[in-house]
């Protein structure tokens, strides 16, 4: 319980102004309130806005937003929450496989080693490790039909939120029956029916889950957006494929003082150490299965398979998205750790050792997170934010002192301000980028929705402002920047963010 409500505080002050103010992260769960927000206003998913996740995310935020009000502190508690919930869930799963100390080592480094700087999210990727976690533990707490059903439900409702996620999570628990019925010599008719049982229980509860969404918004548009889309154009954005991996390795290393050399550690750690963790317990497992009983492995070999499923087929494998499922991994290595006869001797001193630093580390942390910036503050439609005093945060600053709640507004290339200053997207469309992702459908869609609104401002990517022989192949967006140019005019400076060169631009002859 201590280590829990440590959690707890740490995850708090990552997020909250003390005592109550949330602070403004810009990150994916903003795209996902903003369309539960949308919800929440009455439109309809796939059909008044496109998306090509599966709705579980934005359903939850639509939730909260009826339940409480469109406020932005439900962002910042969601986070809270889902990291509190997973911290129990992996001491709980620790505890059930890992005799002694070292089952805290799991819960200790998800918590503080790592969760600053890659777990501040509340979009579906941090939602689906819950059920996941959740369909393992069923399990392992007792494989009867009944539990095969839940842990293969609980695998649907895992893609509900992320859609891969929950179909290799049911493969590995698939894979892991097959291993189990051989090993213990049961006959193939009854593995066989405990597959089918999972998989069917898995399919089951995402059809239930998904079938309003399917009815309300029409299965043509259903299936094109949440699956022949992801399917052929989702990866040609270079932070959806294999291209992420080295992008995000290469702007940790550009640091320029000791906190974020400490982060580019952390981001090796988790790009490097945990996928390597699978193979090293596969060699642990085939070397010692002979000289220990299965019934030992067996609880953890269900976890690793789960994790490696999870961890490696991950299509855009990051530090942030492997984090995210590295809990079954972190599980893997107190396990192995505790195998090690000379770690067992000294296992009390160990944990208490790699408790003290890593709570020590957080409350420097959170202590930090709290005291060393000179706030902005912004009095929102969502409540007041407390807001990091970066430069490239003028341009958001711009736009509240100049708009409305109501008015419509166009920002191109993330939909990260909607939600948060009350303001209408005019459009389908929350991402506009420069690549087969946004196909020329789209242009044409958006293009066609500003003629018709004519929002008096807009963010713009003035990268997109290029003559159309100089544009890459499978860049669209000539007919947009030309509508932008024509009927709008830039208003101060350029702020880099990211790769992005992001400006405000202004409806011209606007009074």
């Amino acid at each position: 319980m201590i280590l829990i409500l440590a959690g707890f505080v740490f995850f708090y002050t990552l997020v909250f102004e003390l005592p109550a103010t949330p602070f403004f992260w810009e990150s994916d769960h903003l795209i996902f309130a903003y369309e539960g927000w949308r919800m929440y206003l009455g439109d309809t998913m796939y059909r008044d806005f496109f998306q090509f996740t599966f709705p579980g995310s934005q359903l939850w935020y639509a939730l909260m937003f009826t339940i409480f009000g469109a406020k932005h502190w439900i962002i910042n508690a969601t986070i809270v929450g889902i990291a509190t919930i997973l911290l129990f869930l992996t001491l709980r799963l620790s505890k059930a496989v890992i005799d002694g100390p070292f089952a805290y080592l799991p819960p200790l480094l998800f918590a503080f080693f790592g969760f600053r700087w890659f777990g501040i999210d509340g979009s579906h990727r941090m939602f689906s490790p819950i059920f996941i976690l959740l369909a393992v533990m069923v399990i392992l707490r007792n494989r009867d039909r009944v539990n095969l059903l839940l842990s293969g439900a609980l695998c649907g409702v895992t893609s509900f939120f992320t859609q891969q996620r929950g179909f290799f999570a049911v493969l590995a628990v698939a894979l892991f029956l097959l291993v189990e019925g051989i090993a213990e010599k049961r006959r193939p008719l009854d593995i066989g029916k405990d597959i089918f049982t999972a998989g069917t229980s898995s399919a089951a509860a995402l059809v239930l889950l998904c079938l309003y969404f399917v009815i309300a918004a029409g299965p043509g548009v259903f299936w094109e957006s949440a699956f022949v889309y992801p399917a052929n154009w989702y990866g040609y954005s270079k932070y959806n494929n294999i291209e992420v991996f080295s992008l995000v390795l290469g702007r940790a290393y550009d640091f320029t003082n000791l906190s974020g050399a400490f982060a580019f550690v952390m981001h090796l750690i988790y790009s490097f150490g945990i996928p390597l963790v699978y193979p090293v317990f596969l060699g642990a497992f085939l070397f010692r299965i002979n000289r220990e009983k299965w019934n030992e492995w067996k609880p953890v070999f269900l976890i690793g398979l789960v994790g490696f499923a999870t961890t490696y087929s991950n299509v855009a494998p990051d530090s942030f998205r492997i984090f995210q499922v590295s809990i079954p991994a972190l599980i893997l290595t107190g396990f192995l750790v505790s195998k090690i006869a000379v770690a067992r001797r000294f296992d009390l001193w160990l944990t208490t050792a790699a408790a003290a630093f890593l709570l020590l580390l957080s409350l420097y942390l959170g202590y930090r997170m709290q005291t060393n910036w000179d706030m902005t503050y912004w009095e929102t439609p969502s409540g007041r934010l407390a807001v990091f005093p970066l430069e490239q945060i003028e341009r958001y600053t711009y736009v509240l002192e100049n708009t409305d709640p109501g008015d419509e507004f166009f920002e191109v290339y993330e939909p990260y301000i909607y939600f948060p200053f009350g303001l209408r997207n005019p459009t389908r469309f929350g991402q506009i980028w420069e690549t087969e992702y946004t196909r020329p459908e789209h242009v044409e869609e958006v293009v066609r929705d500003l003629e018709r609104s004519m929002p008096k401002l807009m963010l713009w990517d003035v990268g997109y402002n290029r003559p159309d022989d100089r544009r890459a192949p499978g860049d669209h967006l000539g007919p947009l920047a030309e509508f932008v140019n024509e009927n709008y005019e830039p208003v101060g400076k350029v702020y880099q963010v990211a790769d992005r060169r992001i400006q405000v631009w202004r409806l011209k002859d606007d009074d």
